[in-house]
């Protein structure tokens, strides 16, 4: 099932935080933040509302409503989109860093006039470029106030930032995690900015200019020691169930999850495909059976090594819980180093 099959499932007025990618809404919106999605229908639209639509082929896309009756929309430069969108909700605020901005039709005009003066004038051009050089960063950082820089402790915290980035994968971030390698930076509670040992520093656009990228790297001292890493490691005998605050069901043929940070999750494998595999899992998870009953009907269905069958469950399991889409039964859980 694709994203736009569940949300055209979810009952009018529902809000969801979907993440923004390519560069179609630019200066307004930008890849990395984060848009409220507000569930309802064409004729509740407006000149000035941000829609979200979803293509022929699945794919969400967030645009400008220039007109309506007939519905027309466009990227923020003004091209017009092709006929035949969906219509699954409006965009009524965006998330910057842990700052949430309100989207009202008025202020998303206004804007969208005036980037469109910017590029069609000279001056207008050149006048934009210099306020973004010498006003945007030193206003950006007194709205993020001040900036930490510290050892990240919460591998689903950093996960979360890191897939504005599309970069680092989570169960990677867990183990840099656990071995202090990697590095944190704050503004108003939220990350702005991480680093890995190693690697180049990633910032969002909320602290771009402000010199974060260089107080990343600076914070391993040469004495730090890796503390030993502490696994939670599923049993065969665990009871895998739906976390409390997370949806787990099958729309159209095709099993989503949504879990109480307002993420949606597809199982899908390495390549973007829907994994087979890994949907008859969620399918098998009912609250009653074992992982190795899972493991058992796994291996009665498909063909696969049962050896290879159970360290594959218990990954995706583990993967599940972190992603707080499931739990475990807390009496059968252990934690215990590698090996252990």
């Amino acid at each position: 099932m694709q994203p736009d099959d569940f949300i055209a499932c979810l009952a009018p007025g529902k809000r969801l935080w979907l993440q923004v990618h390519g560069a179609s809404m630019r200066p307004l919106l930008r890849a990395g933040e984060e848009l409220r999605l507000v569930r309802c229908s064409e004729r509740e639209l407006g000149a000035g509302h941000i829609a979200v639509l979803a293509r022929s082929d699945g794919a969400l896309i967030a645009h400008l409503v220039a007109g309506v009756a007939p519905l027309r929309t466009s990227t923020f430069s003004g091209t017009v989109d092709a006929p035949g969108l969906t219509v699954l909700g409006r965009a009524d605020a965006v998330r910057r860093g842990g700052i949430e901005f309100p989207l009202a039709p008025s202020f998303v005009l206004g804007a969208h006039r005036a980037w469109m003066k910017v590029r069609t004038s000279t001056v207008a051009r050149l006048a934009y470029d210099t306020i973004r050089g010498t006003v945007a960063a030193p206003l950006r950082r007194v709205l993020l106030g001040p900036i930490t820089v510290e050892l990240a402790s919460d591998p689903l915290e950093v996960a979360r930032f890191s897939s504005r980035f599309e970069t680092v994968a989570p169960i990677q971030l867990d183990e840099l995690v656990s071995t202090r390698a990697v590095a944190v930076a704050r503004a108003r509670g939220r990350i702005v900015g991480m680093a890995t040992r190693g690697r180049e520093p990633l910032v969002g656009v909320e602290g771009s200019g402000l010199g974060i990228e260089a107080r990343l790297l600076a914070v391993w001292p040469p004495d730090v020691v890796p503390k030993p890493k502490t696994y939670l490691v599923p049993q065969l005998t665990d009871v895998p169930v739906v976390h409390p605050e997370a949806v787990l069901q099958c729309v159209d043929g095709r099993w989503m999850a949504a879990t109480g940070d307002d993420r949606v999750h597809s199982f899908a494998d390495a390549t973007g495909s829907v994994s087979e595999v890994g949907e008859r899992i969620a399918e098998l998870i009912d609250g009653t059976r074992t992982v190795e009953s899972i493991v058992n009907a796994l291996c009665e269905e498909f063909e696969v090594d049962r050896v290879m069958c159970e360290a594959d469950t218990l990954e995706f399991v583990r993967v599940l819980v972190e992603r707080r889409v499931v739990s475990l039964t807390p009496s059968r859980t252990q934690s215990s180093p590698p090996g252990g």
